[in-house]
């Protein structure tokens, strides 16, 4: 019986240590530490990919869809609308669609042909670039040195007009600046505790200086909202792919240990949510109170490095589950994999009780892997 104990007890530690490297090696393929299309290279349809650092000189004829940990640049064509994140940004190419990107420093240099959507802490659109649409812009500071066919609103802490702005401007703003070669055509709106010192010559429209209040301050949250559902929506489509990705990878691994956590989920779905619920509440508590005593500090981080890989595998057999259950002509444990899990996150939108189904497939998940571990 001891040496039964033992044997399973490796066995488990085994299945642990390799989902963690899978889960590893899932997040290595997926984000290569360099991505680069050459120039001759052609992207029919759409792209979509997780990166180090992308690098795209080639043509993509439909939308590029990016997420990038340091670096995104784009120097080819793209004819659909370009989609990012990144730590830093620089747009030299073209695009004919619009953009929407979130990043810590933004450069355009090349051309749009529609709109930019823009959260950054600087944002730089440099001479010669091209913005045909408007620009929302939402940063720290703003620069434009280029020419813009549209309009420009945003909330941005300083602003630097240098460029050419040919629809009207309405921002919110603590500091702006007009040079002596920018010029605006349209209207100049914006709204600042102080008035700023403002060239009426550089404006070809009415300058309005408006100080804060409860509608402008309302409408500004709107804005940031929206600016902010779109980074959250968009950082949700990247981490689902992600997890759909590193599922398949581990369920390909470990296709028979699953198969048995199905049924356990089948068989007993109660006995998995009670030993779920109490391992999911039960041993961050415990590990912090081990980590209180400096001798357990090991212990404590182990348990709670163990209870972060468990946590992120604990969806899988609950998709599978759930994907069996509608699939049921299908055979295939990756295709129930996929189909269940995008049910869950479909679920999880819900408002007010997203909460509610996350809970659920972590108890049932924990529950069914430990009970699939134990034998």
């Amino acid at each position: 019986m001891r040496r039964l104990w033992i044997g399973r007890f490796v066995v488990g530690a085994l299945i642990v240590i390799l989902t963690g490297l899978t889960i590893g090696y899932a997040f290595e393929a997926y984000n290569d530490s360099d991505t680069v299309l050459t120039e001759d290279r052609l992207i029919e349809g759409d792209y979509i990919k997780a990166a180090n650092r992308i690098l795209n000189k080639g043509k993509i004829t439909g939308d590029f869809i990016v997420a990038a940990s340091h670096e995104l640049s784009h120097e080819g064509i793209v004819e659909g609308d370009l989609i990012g994140a990144a730590a830093e940004s620089k747009i030299a190419g073209l695009v004919k669609g619009d953009i929407r990107l979130a990043a810590t420093n933004i450069s355009i240099e090349g051309e749009i042909n529609r709109n930019a959507s823009m959260l950054a802490n600087r944002i730089v659109q440099y001479k010669d670039s091209i913005i045909e649409g408007s620009i929302h812009a939402f940063s720290s500071h703003l620069d434009i040195r280029g020419y813009i066919g549209g309009d420009v609103s945003g909330a941005n802490k300083s602003i630097t007009i240098s460029g050419t702005v040919k629809g009207n401007i309405y921002v919110y703003t603590t500091h702006l600046i007009i040079t002596e070669d920018a010029q605006i055509e349209g209207n100049l709106i914006y709204v600042s505790d102080t008035e700023q010192s403002i060239n009426p010559n550089q404006v070809k429209g009415s300058i309005e200086h408006r100080y804060p209040s409860n509608t402008s301050r309302r409408d500004f949250t709107k804005q940031l909202q929206r600016s902010m559902r779109m980074v959250s929506i968009f950082s949700r489509m990247i981490l689902t792919l992600s997890y759909l990705i590193a599922g398949v990878l581990i369920t390909l691994a470990f296709k028979k240990p699953y198969e048995r956590a199905v049924a356990i989920l089948q068989e007993r779905p109660w006995h998995s949510i009670g030993l779920g619920a109490a391992v999911l509440i039960c041993t961050p508590i415990v590990a912090i109170i081990v980590m209180i005593t400096v001798i357990g500090i090991p212990f404590g981080l182990i348990a709670l490095a163990l209870y972060g890989i468990l946590l992120y595998i604990a969806q899988i057999p609950v998709g599978i589950w759930l994907g069996s259950r509608i699939l049921r002509g299908e055979k295939s444990l990756v295709l129930w994999f996929i189909v269940g899990t995008l049910i869950l996150e479909a679920v999880k939108l819900l408002p007010y009780l997203g909460w509610l189904p996350l809970f659920c497939a972590l108890t049932l998940g924990m529950g069914a892997t430990l009970l699939m571990l134990r034998g």
